[in-house]
């Protein structure tokens, strides 16, 4: 019973953030009262409202690794890593580094048969000004919509894993 008014609560605050954005208030002042894991339902609402099926905490097998968040249009994938705070943007290259190896897991493991490309990606509750870390966007929330819209029509931009289409 106590989980279920947790879980209700968190939903709540996720709802909240969103109204707020939706009143005017900017993302990255919405989102600062969610906790991490408020934070990853409120960026799954973002990429939801555009388009994607979101898959929360997927689970990719040997090795077992986790992404946050698998955002999936067609055959297009985003692995997003949530990152509601670090103690310094250093550890974003960790982050970034280990986000790539999941998207590529993702690709070449066929987790999901009809992903045939992948781009990781960061989301940040701070913006660090780091734009790109090993070829793996690092996008501050208050970028999170344009992000969202475009980054599958500029997915060369970024390190894509990528499945070859057999005939």
């Amino acid at each position: 019973m106590v989980k279920n008014n947790i879980k209700e609560k968190k939903r709540n605050n996720v709802d909240k953030a969103v109204e707020s954005v939706v009143k005017g208030l900017p993302i990255d002042i919405s989102s600062l009262s969610l906790d991490f894991r408020e934070f990853e339902m409120f960026v799954a609402r973002v990429f939801s409202s555009v388009g994607y099926d979101v898959y929360t905490n997927f689970i990719l097998k040997k090795p077992r690794r986790e992404i946050d968040l698998l955002a999936v249009i067609e055959d297009f994938a985003v692995a997003i890593d949530c990152k509601h705070w670090l103690r310094s943007k250093s550890g974003l290259t960790k982050v970034a580094r280990l986000q790539k190896e999941r998207a590529i897991q993702l690709i070449t493991t066929n987790e999901i048969p009809t992903v045939r490309k992948a781009v990781p990606a960061v989301v940040t509750q701070q913006d660090y000004q780091l734009g790109v870390c090993y070829g793996v966007p690092i996008v501050p929330i208050s970028k999170i919509f344009n992000f969202a819209f475009q980054v599958r029509g500029h997915s060369e931009l970024y390190i894509t894993a990528q499945r070859q289409v057999r005939n």
